[in-house]
């Protein structure tokens, strides 16, 4: 294992009619985000940068910060050999260091470079007492986080909850000889706990949810949970924000965290009871199963498809 903080767990993983569908929760290096975006057959929800707050940001990259470990060699193409111990270590300084300049370079951000000179000086790890200090005035530049924590991107870790019910290329790509290695290693990973899980046979696939008999409550609980991930563990979130963040996301069409929840099409009808709605045309008309395979019905392909 290359970096320690790299991780994949399956939330849920289920058999509906035949048809596996799996939902992970994994952590990797921020840089790879592009990466995994580049699979369509992916349906995620991951931590975001506009929504995290300063104080927990500056704390993570201070205090576990992302560094490749191994560095590979300079070489020709797009792959290169691991370094030795010895320049693995100078290596990691130098990345290090670039670490505390961005970090100094977003406490300016905040604060004004004067100011957290006078703070701090240029003792990065003192960084709390300019974040306990802060406070928005006329002197202060005062920039928005959802700037600010760019800056600290390539040092962060990242969270991010991936549903599909087709795997096979993504494991294709990124666990051969020649893929990133860090998306390499979280593949391997998700591939090592995808092959140890054995689906369960379930009409409902509701992640962060157990139970017997689907309820309304299952379902918004389950969207809201995978919404959560943006900000918070989704394990954090409260019964009070469920409705909230439900009600958010629907009159809002924010539509994504609604991609992770699948039915059988036998309980289509029950859905629609169950949440009081109705669609548009019959269900036969409709593309219900989204980007996961046919004959599975997606919640979000569901939803945009009901009766205005």
């Amino acid at each position: 294992m290359y970096n320690l903080k790299t991780s994949a767990k399956i939330v849920m993983d289920s058999l509906i009619d035949g048809l596996r569908v799996t939902t992970f929760e994994v952590s990797f290096p921020r840089f790879i985000l592009p990466e995994l975006n580049t699979h369509r057959v992916f349906s995620r929800n991951s931590a975001s940068s506009r929504a995290r707050s300063i104080k927990r940001t500056f704390a993570e990259v201070m205090e576990s910060p992302f560094y490749p470990h191994p560095f590979t060699k300079n070489q020709k193409g797009m792959s290169g050999q691991f370094v030795d111990d010895e320049l693995q270590e100078e290596a990691q300084q130098y990345w290090l260091q670039a670490r505390d300049s961005a970090v100094l370079s977003a406490l300016d951000l905040l604060v004004g470079q004067a100011k957290r000179k006078e703070l701090i000086g240029d003792k990065v790890e003192d960084y709390e007492s300019v974040i306990q200090a802060y406070s928005m005035h006329e002197d202060s530049p005062s920039i928005h986080k959802q700037h600010l924590n760019r800056l600290l991107e390539p040092f962060m870790y990242h969270t991010a909850i991936i549903t599909a019910s087709m795997w096979d290329n993504f494991f294709k790509l990124r666990i051969a000889d020649d893929a990133q290695p860090e998306i390499h290693e979280l593949a391997i990973l998700m591939k090592e706990a995808f092959d140890a899980s054995k689906p369960v046979e379930r009409d409902w696939h509701l992640p962060y949810m157990d139970y017997d008999e689907v309820s309304m409550w299952d379902i918004k609980r389950s969207a809201a949970s995978c919404a959560s991930v943006s900000y918070k563990s989704p394990s954090e979130i409260n019964d009070a924000a469920v409705e909230r963040i439900f009600t958010s996301m629907f009159e809002e069409f924010h539509m994504s965290p609604f991609e992770h929840q699948a039915l059988s099409p036998n309980k289509l009808d029950e859905l629609l009871e169950i949440m009081d709605w109705k669609l548009a045309d019959k269900p036969e008309n409709l593309d219900l199963h989204g980007n996961l395979s046919k004959g599975i019905v997606q919640l979000r392909k569901v939803m945009e498809h009901l009766e205005k």
